[in-house]
């Protein structure tokens, strides 16, 4: 836990639970400043770079936004079929082609 900590993946509970732990406990101070040693040998390998302003436009282009579609249009086809069951239901009742005990 001690490297996720360090690397700031812990959620907020966790992490305050695990800095109330850290203030008492030496051997934990021991494995949180050895992952901070470790991790930082891979920060020095690294430049520090700006992205390109139009780097946020080209990741939400790409990004597919399914448009929603309006309730109506999703019903619309049931309520076509309904209706037009029940005026063909009626046509075959009132010629007798379907007779009514």
């Amino acid at each position: 836990m001690a490297a996720e900590y360090v690397l700031g993946l812990l959620p907020p509970a966790q992490r305050s639970a695990f800095e109330s732990v850290l203030l008492s406990d030496q051997d934990l101070q021991q494995d949180v400043a050895a992952w901070r040693q470790y991790f930082s040998t891979f920060a020095e390998d690294f430049k520090d770079r700006t992205p390109p302003p139009q780097l946020i436009n080209r990741i939400e282009s790409k990004l597919s936004v399914v448009p929603r579609t309006a309730l109506w249009k999703q019903v619309l086809p049931y309520v076509i079929g309904a209706a037009l069951g029940s005026v063909l239901t009626w046509i075959a009742v009132s010629s007798g082609v379907m007779p009514v005990h």
